[in-house]
């Protein structure tokens, strides 16, 4: 039996239908996207509640309170609010986020904030956590 998830993506946990695996590298969103699409997958998209919960106790558990983890989101100029990388479906829970600039934004947990969501520039670098369906 074991974890359903060793199969596609060795090393990380199931929840939900869906397999998480943290990764304690300091990239940039871009660098972030393509190490997790190495593995056939994608940054963690958290579209539940229950997901959104799952992440924040996961976080806790697998990194130092005091790092920034990407989420796949982005808010690309001029749009205002924040889209998922993979569908491109509106957060609709997503942080406020009334910043002018015109750089290509990115979501992140906060740890130094309890796991928050925030938003920074996507060059900001952070550990992330990839997710792939259990397939």
């Amino acid at each position: 039996v074991g974890n359903p998830c060793d199969r596609v993506l060795p090393g990380s946990e199931y929840h939900d239908g869906f397999c998480f695996l943290p990764v304690a590298r300091h990239l940039s969103l871009d660098q972030a996207q393509t190490r997790c699409a190495e593995d056939g997958g994608f940054l963690a998209e958290p579209r539940t509640e229950s997901l959104r919960d799952f992440l924040t106790v996961f976080a806790g558990m697998m990194f130092d309170p005091d790092v920034q983890v990407i989420l796949g989101a982005t808010r690309t100029p001029p749009e205002s609010r924040y889209r998922w990388l993979t569908s491109g479906q509106l957060l609709t829970d997503g942080p406020a986020d009334n910043s002018s600039t015109d750089l290509l934004r990115a979501v992140y947990m906060d740890g130094p904030a309890g796991w928050e969501w925030t938003t920074a520039t996507a060059d900001t670098i952070g550990y992330f956590i990839c997710q792939t369906s259990r397939g």
